[in-house]
């Protein structure tokens, strides 16, 4: 089980609706509700903890089969 922050998961919710790929901009346009240097550096951890994977052009993608839970609501 992977345990994220609310922003994201806020994050991977948000802009990865599908199985497509999507570019860096667009994840920070769907994000607005967060600065762009916070969705950023979401990206970046989520990248780091092995949910979503970066390919060339800084397109993204989500990793199948991976377990998450915000970080709060595993006592649910």
């Amino acid at each position: 089980m992977i345990y994220l922050s609310p922003p994201e998961t806020m994050v991977l919710t948000t802009a990865f609706t599908n199985e497509e790929p999507v570019a860096q901009k667009t994840i920070v346009d769907k994000c607005s509700c967060l600065r762009p240097a916070k969705v950023v550096s979401c990206i970046m951890l989520l990248e780091i903890k092995g949910v979503i994977r970066r390919l060339p052009g800084y397109m993204y993608e989500r990793i199948q089969g991976c377990l998450t839970t915000t970080v709060g609501e595993e006592a649910k």
